[in-house]
């Protein structure tokens, strides 16, 4: 396998060397909650006896409907993040549309490995979907979303929803999704000199995750999707990544084998981005494109579910 390295978007790398990692995702953890919006925290028993926590978003004028859910699993390679980080994003869209954010706290590597974090996520949706009448919501229209990890947590969570016959979910909405712990791709190898979350961070993050089974033959789909042979069953997919970002080429096939599988799935490659451009560095013109695509998404799959524009 050969390959060259590739560069960011100039206008990308003006400012990514700058960019403290740990301070960014601090700062993408840190709720700016609008006065139109109000949160709720419920805590309950996890799947091992331990606590659970998830955050509830919603608007404080509501609708007399029962609302689509949105259930978030955050980022942070398996490793890092709270269940705070990326929300911020969606508070345009719950007040817009009056939709309910559920965003779960779910227990992390390597203190915690495969598969305590699927599994709590896994918990949460069924917490979600047991108590939809208290939260507002209609339990037969949630959407999964998450991001890096998160979106790697998502598609591992559908898998479990599908084969345990659980709570069906009607969308996945996947930014950058972590999903290939042999982290041996051609894109892993042309990133690896890029700042942040690159291959020897993947790999650190898989191996905090699975230990000894990483690349094995024995790594189960429900830890890395990538190696699931059957995505029928899933629901309509977004999906997006940066050109220059380690997990490029691992999306591109997994969009690829939803559409094999015959699941439909909308996908996005945004050149000259890294890891995290878009969420880090928002106001550059591409990654003001990538978020108005993102919501210009979200407002088809909600008109196609029966949710119109509230505010």
């Amino acid at each position: 396998m050969s390959w060259k390295p590739l560069a960011l978007d100039p206008r990308v790398e003006a400012k990514w060397d700058s960019i403290n990692s740990e301070e960014a995702l601090a700062e993408l953890s840190r709720i700016e909650l609008p006065n139109s919006i109000e949160q709720e925290d419920r805590s309950f028993p996890g799947p091992n006896g331990n606590e659970l926590v998830v955050s509830i978003f919603r608007r404080k004028i509501l609708t007399n409907r029962k609302r689509l859910c949105i259930y978030h699993i955050h980022g942070g390679g398996m490793i890092a993040g709270d269940r705070f980080l990326g929300v911020n994003w969606y508070f345009d869209v719950i007040d817009r549309y009056d939709v309910v954010l559920v965003t779960i706290e779910y227990r992390l590597a390597p203190a915690n490995p495969y598969p305590a974090p699927v599994e709590d996520c896994y918990a949460g949706m069924i917490w979600t979907a047991e108590h939809a009448d208290e939260l507002g919501i209609d339990a037969d229209k949630i959407l999964t979303a998450g991001g890096s990890a998160g979106g790697g947590l998502c598609v591992a969570m559908n898998l479990l929803l599908r084969d345990r016959k659980g709570p069906k979910v009607i969308g996945q909405f996947l930014l950058t999704a972590m999903l290939d712990d042999r982290v041996d791709t051609i894109s892993a190898h042309q990133t690896a000199h890029i700042k942040g979350w690159n291959r020897d961070a993947d790999i650190y993050g898989w191996t905090c995750y699975l230990g000894e089974l990483r690349e094995t033959d024995s790594v189960s789909p429900y830890a890395a999707p990538s190696r699931a042979t059957d995505l029928s069953g899933l629901p309509p997919t977004y999906l997006d990544v940066g050109a220059v970002d380690l997990f490029r080429d691992e999306d591109v096939k997994f969009a690829l084998d939803l559409c094999r599988d015959g699941v439909s799935c909308e996908f996005h490659l945004w050149p000259g981005c890294t890891h995290g451009t878009d969420a880090i560095l928002p106001d550059l013109p591409v990654s003001a494109a990538a978020n108005r695509v993102k919501k210009d998404w979200l407002e088809r799959f909600f008109a196609d579910n029966g949710v119109k524009l509230v505010g």
